[in-house]
């Protein structure tokens, strides 16, 4: 099939900060590790989801408002936003907005991820 989608890329600033927080944090697995061009790429995921965490150069400068430019954030489907946003603050998980009703068939919430990303949870209601 064309066009299917595989997988993202972040550049981090930190490659073992960046790995804890989606494994220990967002509970992702580690998948595997390859070499691109000398440089270490770690994929992790599950089974819907592959992040592929990437060493920034070093002579890159993060932007000083990520916010505005490239990747504001991603978003992640789950089925119970409260008791998936229970789990993730326990693990250590920093919410920039914690979950609300963004309309009445959606809730959603966003976490702070490393490097300025931001990591949206939605979850759809069906509608009444």
């Amino acid at each position: 099939m064309d066009n299917r989608f595989l997988h993202f890329g972040i550049k981090c600033s930190d490659l073992d900060e960046s790995l804890k927080f989606y494994v220990d944090v967002m509970g992702f697995k580690k998948l595997y590790e390859l070499q691109v061009m000398g440089n270490p790429c770690i994929f992790v995921g599950n089974e819907t989801v592959e992040i592929e965490l990437e060493r920034a150069n070093s002579n890159e400068a993060p932007p000083k408002n990520p916010v505005m430019f490239g990747m504001g954030h991603f978003a992640i489907e789950v089925e119970d936003i409260d008791a998936k946003a229970k789990e993730l603050a326990a693990r250590g998980a920093q919410f920039m907005m914690p979950p609300f009703q963004i309309r009445p068939t959606r809730k959603i919430a966003f976490i702070k991820a490393t490097d300025g990303v931001l990591i949206q949870l939605i979850q759809d209601f069906p509608e009444t």
